[in-house]
């Protein structure tokens, strides 16, 4: 045995040993019983989240589906030459986004 490996071993021997002062059951269960709950606990807060934007999530979906078969182009929406010659005027833009103008 080296002197450095004695000179450990001498070290150790004088630490105190460390003992629990009690069972560690109690405190394995507790940290298991608080996963559980926050498991849940989170499990409820999605459902609740998606319970509430459930129906703005159908409602945007309804519009986009319903712009899209009401005329898609055709429904008098801007095209870029009609942008571009109108920048100068936003009434113009205006009245033929509203069908006054073409």
């Amino acid at each position: 045995m080296s002197r450095e490996e004695n000179f450990w071993r001498r070290f150790f021997a004088c630490a105190p040993r460390a003992e629990p002062a009690g069972s560690l059951w109690p405190g394995i269960l507790a940290g298991i019983e608080a996963e559980i709950e926050h498991r849940e606990s989170f499990g409820t807060a999605v459902l609740w989240m998606g319970r509430r934007l459930a129906p703005a999530f159908a409602l945007l979906l309804l519009v986009a589906v319903g712009t899209v078969l009401w005329g898609g182009n055709d429904a008098g929406l801007l095209d870029s030459e009609s942008v571009l010659a109108g920048l100068m005027a936003p009434d113009a833009i205006l009245g033929q986004w509203a069908g006054v103008l073409e």
